[in-house]
């Protein structure tokens, strides 16, 4: 069962003036133009899709401000236009009284605060460093892991460039240097939240599903790739469930350079661009299903002997140090797949 659902949406006139009230204008809101409703894991429900609908509408009043309000909003109600008359209750799952392509009709209540102009009665105490060292252990990723970040109405791929922030006696759980793209130079954003909805690991995602995370995460590149067609691969993809580690899985090259379907065109905040038109990779896997390989890149497809011996939860890394068939060490450079034999170095008492 799908964890999106494509849909137009319309607010009502009540809704619209209370977004204006906290200095959100959607005059220019085009409803003919579909959204991709989504939820972290199958099955999408209405309340998922409110949820989706509240962090785009927050992020867009954000970003018109500047920054200088906050607003926090509810979704309502939401209603089939083909049945106005009929709220959708939150619980129900989206596509059992749904299809992509339908229009729905949203109310939503907002109201709007000052950014920085509360009035404290003293200054936030900042968190120590041991508060901060505490914190870290509890996050899924680390330093220099690629994820990719919602903001409104796209997502954005980057590097994780800082994690457990103080900011004003709370702690952020990221900060992320964003990828350069075409009239969106690279800038550094802050991730409120630790989860799958606001940040997310790039892997190589469901071509079905989660679509819009591989356009977003694919690069403007078409040099020469590591491997062809035919050969024995393995391609990352989401994590284990049970264990929370990477998880990777055996596959055939099955075509290079092939051609993304769908939309290709995004807008944030004004600038509109293009997402690529084509990846490395499709690629076969033995569990009867198949990929895209976004970035031809050692953290997301490597040769499939060389699947990762220590598994990890963030991104893995280009340098391994492995253990042979005839339990010999070495030290293997994923990215260019040369390997150095590891000498050990027996200790032995001195006079």
């Amino acid at each position: 069962m799908s964890s999106r659902i494509n849909l137009h949406v319309r607010w009502t006139t009540k809704t619209l003036a209370r977004f204006q009230s906290c200095g959100l204008n959607l005059t220019n809101w085009d409803e003919s133009k579909l959204l991709p409703l989504q939820s972290e894991k199958p099955p999408v429900t209405i309340e998922d899709m409110g949820a989706w609908l509240e962090r785009l509408i927050e992020g867009l009043q954000y970003q018109q401000t500047k920054g200088t309000v906050g607003m926090q909003m509810q979704i309502q109600s939401i209603r089939q236009a083909k049945s106005p008359d009929e709220e959708l209750a939150f619980g129900d799952h989206a596509h059992q009284c749904l299809s992509d392509g339908d229009l729905i009709i949203v109310d939503a209540f907002a109201v709007s605060y000052p950014i920085g102009q509360q009035q404290q009665p003293e200054e936030p105490e900042e968190p120590s460093e041991e508060d901060i060292i505490r914190f870290r252990k509890t996050l899924r990723y680390d330093l220099n892991d690629r994820v990719l970040c919602f903001l409104g109405p796209r997502w954005l791929a980057g590097v994780i460039a800082g994690s457990a922030v103080p900011d004003e006696g709370d702690m952020l759980p990221y900060l992320v240097k964003t990828d350069h793209l075409a009239g969106l130079p690279q800038r550094t954003i802050s991730v409120p939240m630790d989860n799958d909805q606001t940040c997310t690991l790039e892997v190589c995602f469901d071509p079905v599903n989660e679509l819009h995370l591989l356009k977003a995460s694919a690069q403007l590149s078409k040099g020469k790739l590591r491997f062809a067609v035919g050969e024995k691969v393995v391609s990352r993809i989401r994590n284990d469930n049970k264990d929370g580690l990477e998880q990777w899985v055996s596959g055939t090259i099955n075509a290079l350079w092939p051609e993304l379907p769908g939309e290709r065109k995004w807008e944030l905040g004004g600038v509109e661009g293009e997402f690529p038109a084509v990846v490395p990779y499709k690629v076969e896997l033995t569990t009867g299903s198949w990929i895209f390989c976004q970035r031809d890149h050692h953290t997301l497809i490597r040769r499939e002997a060389l699947a990762p011996q220590a598994r990890v939860k963030g991104t893995s890394k280009r340098m391994e140090a492995r253990v042979t068939k005839d339990g010999t060490k070495e030290r293997v450079d994923h990215q260019t797949e040369r390997r150095k034999r590891m000498v050990e170095v027996e200790e032995s008492d001195s006079d």
